[in-house]
């Protein structure tokens, strides 16, 4: 029954500390503590005022917890009710090509558009079920937060918009850490002193805002402050000095890929480890997780004023549609989150990309690259048209040239070990039947064709190693 204050003047000679109030004390005798967990049912003849002569121990929580594993179980039997769709309507399509038993085929098409609804409603159930607000996310930052202006001596604010944004669980455990990396080199780089802030004409105390929405079938995740910016001299000149890249390297690098430097292994502006950072290690790791998740990251910043971080995540990686495709007899599944447009190329045109590595669309050019040369595979694709899957995260594009699409499917995506997942595979779905495919990660090609034809742009330049994993600005 203490108040705040007489808490703090037991504890203040021993540490610094700030007292809050989780939850105000009940004034009730504990014999009323114990009668408040009993649930009384009111007899119809009995007046309100009446002590009911019924009692029960029904709790009137409508909620369950549930195992996430056990979700994984049935999302696999959603994923395999899919493919047994498909196989409906394929063999539909061919009964009603053959006059005979057309009308059979005719009914069996009509039971499977009954199986599609009924299986879209399961889906989208089994995928609201693992569904949470990003405020479970966000909350954890207060006290982190707190933490960081303790141990840096500066004053920073917090702010959350977006908070009823929802995303899956297990995406939003694994955008934490990448979070807090971000945040704390907001905390110890970004954010300056108050005498500084104030000489500027800034608010004494710093600010750093979480805000989340989703656009489309991803979720839009900003971590911004209003700190010093970043100086893209400053990183291009740690880099070199670091011994991470040469000077001709750097010499014609746009804005955009100078900034892009931060994301390498050991990079830091930092000359002596503090506390929170000076390591090395932090902004590879996001670079890293981001990309697993099949995201993205941009960056936003203007010197004296702040930065901003963009990351732009699937919302679910549990079931995703994909496309099936087909390059020199091996079959792939592209996850359609990512997928812009599809082009029909005639065979002149798909030769003349492979030719030149890029394509024009929409007045724009783009990189190309054949899936098969990609993963290293050398050999030709059967004649006549082939496709190009236009693809990639906010303005960034790349065309995958295949020689056929097959079919759309909803799949699961299953994990591959570190070890046996090479650039450009996110995982590996299970089509029964027929066998595993393994899943595409259309991010992590587009980031490897970028990076490795700026790198023959400039010869002799030496290029960024291009096996991410945590560095600082």
């Amino acid at each position: 029954g203490r108040d705040p204050s007489f808490i703090a003047s037991l504890i203040k000679d021993v540490a610094e500390a700030q007292v809050k109030t989780l939850a105000l004390p009940s004034l009730r005798p504990a014999d009323e503590k114990r009668e408040e967990r009993r649930e009384w049912v009111r007899g119809a003849d009995e007046t309100p005022g009446e002590a009911s002569r019924h009692e029960t121990l029904r709790r009137v929580s409508n909620t369950v917890r549930v195992n996430i594993t056990k979700l994984d179980g049935i999302m696999n039997i959603v994923s395999e009710l899919g493919v047994f769709k498909t196989s409906l309507e394929r063999l539909a399509a061919e009964m009603m090509q053959k006059r005979e038993i057309s009308s059979y085929g005719v009914e069996l098409a009509r039971m499977e558009r009954s199986l599609e609804r009924k299986f879209g409603e399961l889906r989208d159930s089994v995928l609201d079920i693992r569904m949470v607000p990003i405020a479970h996310l966000f909350g954890r930052f207060e006290t982190f937060i707190d933490r960081l202006s303790r141990e840096t001596g500066k004053e920073i604010r917090f702010e959350t918009r977006g908070d009823d944004t929802e995303l899956d669980k297990l995406i939003a455990e694994e955008l934490a850490d990448p979070l807090m990396h971000i945040i704390r080199n907001a905390a110890d780089h970004a954010i300056e002193g108050g005498a500084e802030r104030e000489a500027a004409g800034k608010p004494r105390a710093g600010t750093v805002s979480l805000s989340a929405c989703q656009k489309g079938n991803h979720v839009v995740i900003e971590i911004e402050d209003d700190g010093r910016g970043i100086d893209e001299g400053v990183v291009a000149g740690k880099a070199v000095k670091k011994g991470l890249v040469t000077k001709d390297y750097v010499k014609g690098l746009s804005r955009e890929d100078v900034l892009g430097l931060i994301f390498l292994p050991g990079f830091t502006t930092k000359d002596a480890v503090s506390p929170t950072s000076g390591r090395g290690v932090g902004m590879d790791v996001v670079k890293e997780n981001i990309t697993r998740l099949s995201g993205i990251i941009d960056i936003v910043t203007e010197k004296g004023r702040g930065t901003r971080f963009i990351l732009t995540i699937p919302v679910t990686l549990a079931i995703i549609e994909a496309l099936i495709v087909e390059e020199l007899g091996e079959r792939y599944a592209v996850p359609m989150n990512t997928v812009v447009e599809i082009l029909e190329l005639s065979e002149e045109a798909a030769r003349e990309a492979r030719a030149r590595d890029s394509i024009k669309v929409n007045g724009r050019n783009i990189h190309s690259v054949r899936l098969s040369g990609f993963f290293g595979k050398n050999g030709h694709g059967p004649e006549g048209p082939s496709y190009g899957i236009i693809a990639g995260l906010a303005e960034q594009r790349v065309c995958i040239l295949v020689n056929r699409l097959i079919e759309e499917l909803d799949v699961v995506i299953k994990p591959l070990p570190r070890t046996l997942r090479p650039p450009g595979i996110a995982g590996a779905t299970e089509m029964g039947e027929r066998g595993v495919f393994l899943v595409l990660d259309l991010t992590g090609i587009l980031e490897t064709v970028v990076r490795e034809r700026q790198t023959k742009a400039r010869p002799g330049a030496v290029a960024p190693a291009s096996t991410p994993s945590g560095a600082q600005h």
